[in-house]
């Protein structure tokens, strides 16, 4: 039997990376498997005790001299510390907190700030790290030690606390191919301003930037013409005072060539500005999400997104116009795969009549959002005719309906006789699957 050979396999590998079970058993098959697998199996950190035994001689006298004595003495199979891929700070104190625990002499208070950059193997271990998950809090000198070796971080992940540390900003600036950069900003972070110039000194290699919580200055997206994904997800308990999109003018007239996925979450910019927006960009998009109930922008949306696979919107009332934009979405974006609606219990009956009737060949998805406490009133009559209606179509595509509920099955009144409806056009094979998430 031919063998595969590396590159195959750690193709095949990389699918597994969620499936942890499956690439530990992948460990035990041979040596060249073994090889492979713990590469992907060890992106980030597993646990403390296989840390320890990988220290060389040096650390481990270290440690001795400060009365912490490692019970192992052999060293394993792999060096797995140079397969690390993701460091996150918070593991590492948690390494810290556990190797402690069992030391009172030794407490985190008394242990000084190192410089940890001139110990054995560190420039060499840090040196080609891709992704760093880290609070704007951690203490200046520590961004500053990294931000001299670390300049090919790829996924920058910041959660920016009360304390922004001087030092993050010089790691940020000093970076030569960031492509995903992840900000969360709690609520008593209240003002990024001063991380914005260095943001402005990132090469144009970004392709991912994801933003959730209150107001930033968006001036500096300007730059990176290459994003593929813009996730600006703001806190619904922002400021009203303040307007997160205040500054998005400055990106309506700029064009993302690459640009495919577009989300907005509690808030999104002034319709005047996305519709500008999506003139430029809306033809690059593949994937669009608003919370808006506004009929200009779902005419431009379906003027200037012709590309759109997956969408996403708010509609508070099937009012009779809403209804008709839907179907002009529907009529000029033909490679329209999915759509998700957030509803509130009303007219579900005449939406469910549109998506049969002018929804696109490929069409197959099909999701309902309900907020909080809403209900459906959404009857087995309904669903029946919707699914005899779906199984007439010229497409021979199955459906997938996803219910999104605060409520879970009880967001219908008879849940029990729907699902025999549900049930019944499974068989069938006209309903793909059914989920109440």
């Amino acid at each position: 039997m031919p063998q595969l050979d590396a590159d195959s396999l750690n193709e095949i590998f990389e699918y597994l990376e969620d499936d942890k079970e499956t690439l530990r058993s992948c460990l035990l098959v041979n040596r060249f498997w073994g090889e492979i697998s713990v590469r992907i199996l060890w992106k980030i950190i597993r646990n403390y005790e296989t840390i320890i035994a990988c220290l060389p001689n040096e650390s481990r006298e270290v440690l001795y001299k400060n009365g912490i004595n490692i019970l192992t003495t052999k060293f394993p199979i792999y060096n797995y510390i140079t397969y690390i891929k993701n460091l996150s700070i918070y593991t590492i104190d948690e390494i810290i907190k556990n190797i402690l625990k069992n030391y009172q002499t030794v407490t985190p208070q008394n242990i000084p700030n190192i410089t940890f950059i001139l110990y054995p193997g560190a420039i060499n271990c840090l040196k080609d790290l891709t992704e760093l998950s880290c609070r704007s809090d951690i203490y200046p000198e520590f961004f500053y030690q990294l931000s001299q070796i670390c300049h090919n971080i790829q996924h920058l992940d910041i959660t920016f606390k009360e304390v922004i540390s001087n030092g993050l900003s010089d790691l940020i600036s000093v970076q030569k191919n960031l492509k995903y950069l992840d900000i969360m900003q709690y609520y008593e972070c209240r003002d990024l301003t001063n991380i914005i110039p260095s943001l402005k000194k990132l090469p144009n290699t970004l392709i991912k930037f994801e933003l959730y919580g209150y107001i930033i200055p968006l001036s500096f997206i300007t730059k990176f013409t290459n994003l593929q994904e813009l996730v600006l997800l703001y806190s619904c308990d922002f400021d009203e005072s303040n307007d997160p999109f205040e500054d998005f003018n400055e990106l309506q007239h700029v064009t993302f060539s690459q640009l495919q996925i577009l989300r907005f979450e509690d808030a999104s910019p002034k319709t005047d500005l996305l519709i500008k927006f999506l003139e430029n960009n809306g033809k690059f998009l593949k994937e669009f999400h608003v919370e808006s109930d506004n009929y200009l922008l779902n005419l431009a949306i379906a003027k200037y997104c012709f590309n759109l696979k997956i969408f996403s919107i708010l509609i508070l009332s099937y009012e009779n116009y809403e209804l008709e934009s839907l179907k002009e979405i529907f009529n000029n974006c033909q490679n329209l795969e999915s759509i998700k609606v957030k509803c509130e219990g009303e007219y579900e009956k005449e939406l469910l009549d549109v998506i049969s009737e002018y929804s696109p060949n490929n069409f197959s998805e099909l999701g309902l959002y309900y907020s909080y406490d809403a209900k459906s009133k959404l009857l087995p009559d309904t669903f029946e005719t919707f699914f005899v209606n779906w199984k007439n179509r010229t497409s021979l595509k199955s459906i997938s309906l996803i219910i999104d509920s605060y409520s879970g099955k009880n967001i219908f009144d008879n849940y029990e006789e729907i699902m025999k409806v549900i049930e019944k056009y499974i068989k069938l094979g006209v309903i793909k699957k059914f989920i109440i998430d």
